[in-house]
């Protein structure tokens, strides 16, 4: 399991957040994602399975940026 720490351009809301959340979480190999709004940052823990570049996609795929932290 890995942990992967990601700033979030863009999310502003509890909308934008739940709309990240729900990009992240179906991504098969993504055991638990959290966003927190207070640092603009999502946590994901994954798999080996799944990539960062996978996960990464499926955030601009929905208008947001992101960079890795950790």
């Amino acid at each position: 399991m890995t942990l992967e720490i990601l700033r979030i351009d863009g999310m502003r809301s509890e909308g934008d957040q739940r709309a990240i959340l729900a990009a992240v979480r179906v991504l098969p190999g993504v055991r638990r994602a959290t966003a927190n709004l207070a640092d603009l940052t999502l946590r994901v823990e994954r798999e080996d399975t799944v990539g960062l570049a996978v996960i990464i996609a499926a955030i601009q795929s929905i208008g947001y940026s992101a960079a890795v932290l950790v």
